[in-house]
């Protein structure tokens, strides 16, 4: 914070509160979780049931909604002028150990200390990754190189790609026609009609090498 100590306790307090309630926001928005009241340090946890990219891309989001709610106070002329934050935010991508204590759940594992360490190497104002993290969403962010000391081919972020995904029905919103499969469509349609009519059940197997497109023809 710069001159922060000029403004009053209280509204110093409200800040805070404010901040605060914009990281929470785009943590929770992200699919990620916060795991302490606000402090110098802030660690969030992304977790997904379809597997560590999509964790790490709600990740990515997260950091650069938090960048861009802090450059939002600034603009704000509300903001006491001395309340400027400003934040280091660094993304690794692993596993961790959770266990409860006394009054917090405590978290290890070789993933945090690859973040606190990427944050230190981190410009003030910028959002980085390690470059296990970058592994799991290289090609769906902008990003370069983070040339600082001991990065260990970490990345800086600066925004996100929009990425069609293989598999998907649709692309904002519109629809995505099938080619080519219109007569093993019509054999699906025809071969489930009984069921569907209450007619009696059915069994349909959709077997083919992997990536020809079998889950797409059933969605």
């Amino acid at each position: 914070f710069d001159d922060a100590q000029q403004a009053p306790v209280s509204e110093m307090a409200e800040c805070l509160a404010v901040l605060a309630s914009k990281v929470d926001h785009a943590v929770l928005s992200a699919g990620g979780r916060v795991l302490a009241p606000m402090s110098d340090r802030q660690i969030a946890l992304f977790r997904s049931q379809h597997g560590p990219q999509l964790s790490t891309e709600g990740a990515v989001q997260a950091g650069l909604a938090i960048h861009a709610a802090i450059e939002a106070l600034d603009q704000d002329p509300t903001i006491p002028e001395g309340f400027r934050p400003r934040a280091r935010i660094a993304i690794d991508s692993g596993e961790i150990i959770s266990a409860q204590g006394d009054a917090r759940e405590l978290i290890y594992g070789d993933v945090i200390v690859g973040a606190r360490q990427m944050a230190r190497l981190t410009p003030t104002g910028e959002l980085s990754m390690t470059q296990r993290a970058y592994r799991r969403v290289r090609g769906s962010v902008e990003s370069q190189p983070l040339d600082a000391g001991d990065a260990r081919g970490g990345h800086l972020i600066s925004a996100r790609r929009q990425v069609a995904r293989v598999g998907a029905s649709e692309i904002h919103g519109v629809s995505l026609e099938l080619i080519g499969r219109e007569g093993a469509l019509r054999d699906l349609e025809g071969s489930a009609e009984p069921a569907l009519s209450g007619q009696g059940l059915a069994a349909l197997l959709v077997a083919g090498p992997a990536g020809v497109g079998k889950t797409r023809l059933i969605t």
